[in-house]
């Protein structure tokens, strides 16, 4: 079923429906945060999303862009959910899905130069962190628009 990997939040009044995020009902293993990975684990090429590194390397990362593209495709539905709850569903439902195709969160200690999984609770900040974070550069844009559009009604030139 191809539909659940489009991360479209529908519902009543944006109440997120059971039968929409199949892994929240299944409830996979939870993930502990600091679990080691495997000795000699690199991060896949597709899947795995590094956390905690801000270098030019990590967002280039194959997994990190898709995790971008994943945030970009549920900002449409998260936007329009009103309760907290369903917010919460809808970020757990990003995780799940990155997680059901075999990804993992996880950060390198740069000391020993090994991988762990940052958790459930960490990749959920993470994913409300993003969708908020686009959410907030959405809105910025709009109402740079906005001004732009009063100022050339105005005619006037303000100091930036």
């Amino acid at each position: 079923s191809n539909h659940h990997h489009r991360l479209q939040f529908h519902g009543d009044e944006g109440t997120v429906g059971a039968t929409l995020f199949p892994s929240i009902v299944k409830f996979p293993r939870q993930v502990c945060s600091n679990e080691p990975m495997p000795k000699g684990f690199v991060p896949g090429p597709y899947n795995d999303v590094i956390c905690g590194d801000r270098s030019k390397s990590a967002s280039d990362h194959v997994g990190n862009r898709r995790f971008r593209i994943t945030i970009d495709m549920s900002i449409d539905g998260y936007s329009k959910l009103t309760k907290k709850m369903d917010k919460t569903l809808a970020v757990i439902a990003v995780v799940d899905s990155i997680r059901t195709n075999g990804g993992h969160f996880v950060k390198e200690n740069k000391k020993t130069g090994e991988w762990f999984e940052i958790g459930d609770q960490q990749a959920r900040e993470k994913v409300g962190y993003a969708i908020r974070d686009v959410i907030n550069i959405l809105k910025k844009k709009t109402r740079s628009k906005k001004t732009t559009k009063k100022k050339n009604i105005a005619s006037t030139t303000v100091p930036l």
